[in-house]
């Protein structure tokens, strides 16, 4: 399109573009086919499609996304190309996985190894770090797992595909309390530990008195939590 050819009150080309009207009951029809053939390509991906996704997964989905989009944008473009597309897709990805499954290294590089970020009721900064992930996130999936307090989570697992798995610890350590700082009613009524206190960036549990964390080099206490 030359810049001539563009004006700013041309609602018809804004709107419906260039293609004449009857590309729009066509529009539907390719909707429908690709539609079908996305259906088709998710149910030959495998289930893991409509889960939580890995790297892989997500890359084979976005790109047969932007595979089959493309003829139901131009009239000119027709949908056997978009199918060709899908089925080496969908090839492509069933093959990954099967590497991904047999080959341990292989599946790591490919879709990620899962981080460990919760130890024995401490954060792992330096994993959190490593990942990119803000401490906020953590916190607030903590919560969301009616947890109250770092001292009652043995472990905390960030998986391959990015949600987290929580082990609690059969016999709960004092802890650094989730509860948010403002909320300051609720965090009054938590039983607190004596003689214990706790990093509040790391949550590691320390006697009182204590000026630095041995574990993260931070300066500042909280009340450790035991219930």
């Amino acid at each position: 399109m030359k810049a001539e050819d563009i004006k700013i009150d041309d609602f018809t080309r804004i709107f419906f573009g260039d293609a004449p009207p009857v590309f729009l009951i066509e529009v539907i029809i390719r909707f429908l086919i690709i539609f079908i053939i996305l259906v088709v390509a998710l149910r030959l991906s495998g289930k893991s499609q409509v889960l939580s996704r890995n790297r892989s997964e997500l890359a084979a989905l976005v790109s047969l996304a932007a595979a089959i989009g493309v003829p139901l944008q131009q009239p000119s473009r027709g949908l056997i190309p978009a199918l060709i597309v899908a089925i080496v897709i969908v090839g492509i990805q069933r093959l990954v996985s099967l590497w991904a499954f047999s080959n341990e290294k292989f599946s790591n590089v490919v879709n990620g190894k899962y981080s460990t970020l919760v130890e024995d009721g401490v954060l792992q900064l330096k994993a959190l770090r490593k990942i990119g992930l803000p401490k906020e996130r953590i916190v607030a999936s903590i919560r969301q797992s009616g947890i109250a307090h770092l001292g009652t989570i043995e472990r905390l697992y960030m998986e391959a595909d990015g949600t987290f798995t929580i082990i609690e610890n059969k016999q709960a350590k004092p802890g650094l309390s989730m509860i948010p700082i403002w909320d300051r009613e609720f965090r009054d009524q938590q039983k607190k530990a004596p003689n214990v206190q706790v990093c509040s960036q790391c949550g590691s549990p320390q006697p009182a008195g204590k000026q630095t964390c041995p574990v993260c080099n931070h300066n500042k206490w909280e009340e450790a939590i035991v219930s």
